[in-house]
């Protein structure tokens, strides 16, 4: 049974609500579902076509560097104490939580005496980011350093080997429909023995602004165009994770 026939099951409960709980709490999903309640707000930084580069945080499209992103932001350590350069209050949990650092805010630690900046990127490597498995090519990756990555094109054709089965293995089963079996060193797909594949749709490399509090393509992956619901403009809500508060300088800000 899928998971949105289990939610329209009223015996799994009487509300939706209940029933997104219910199945959280009694079953083991085997695939996370696409859920379109479900929005992320990303930054697209690569298109179809697109080879990306990260270097220490930086995204560099086709071997240009990416324009300046007001709102970018890293989280620091101070080498010179081992801290955080930014530390706050999780108004939901009472402890401290490290905060990040805006490009335009880096001035205020230009005192070379008293700090020696570190991301803290490079500690955020494995299994969690894609491709999700280990090889030569993508051992050393961490969120600040990855690739090359070269992201889907309608209509481009790749090679079918281990190493582009972990990358875009998902993307060819789940967003485009084919059953794909990896066996004595074969691969086949829906059934037939394959060496290379052609994309039937575009797709997207997102992150957030916040590159070292995202949850973005890093981690899931490419974004296919039709899960593009669209574009944001401005900010309508806004809260502050270390103070709690409303932050009502933001709320119908424009998005840049």
């Amino acid at each position: 049974m899928s998971y949105y026939e289990l939610l329209r099951d009223r015996q799994i409960g009487a509300t939706e609500a209940e029933r997104r709980k219910n199945i959280a709490e009694r079953l083991t999903l085997a695939v996370r579902p696409l859920d379109k309640k479900e929005n992320y707000i990303k930054r697209c930084v690569g298109v179809p076509g697109d080879s990306l580069l990260i270097v220490d945080g930086a995204v560099y499209h086709n071997g240009t560097k990416e324009d300046f992103v007001p709102k970018r932001q890293y989280i620091y350590y101070n080498e010179y104490t081992s801290k955080p350069l930014k530390v706050g209050i999780d108004a939901a949990t009472g402890g401290y939580i490290e905060l990040p650092v805006t490009d335009d805010q880096l001035a205020q630690y230009a005192d070379t005496t008293r700090y020696r900046l570190r991301k803290i990127g490079g500690a955020i490597s494995g299994s969690s980011l894609i491709p999700h498995t280990a090889s030569k090519s993508n051992s050393r990756w961490t969120i600040d350093d990855m690739g090359p990555i070269w992201v889907p094109q309608a209509g481009a054709q790749i090679e079918l080997n281990a190493e582009t089965m972990a990358m875009y293995g998902r993307c060819i089963e789940v967003y485009e429909g084919h059953s794909v079996e990896q066996r004595d060193g074969k691969i086949y797909i829906d059934g037939r023995e394959a060496t290379h594949y052609t994309f039937a749709q575009d797709y997207y490399f997102m992150m957030g602004d916040n590159r070292h509090g995202s949850l973005d393509s890093r981690f899931w992956g490419f974004v296919p165009e039709d899960h593009i619901v669209g574009k944001a403009s401005y900010v309508w809500f806004s809260v502050d994770p270390a103070k709690g508060g409303i932050r009502w300088d933001r709320i119908f800000t424009s998005i840049e």
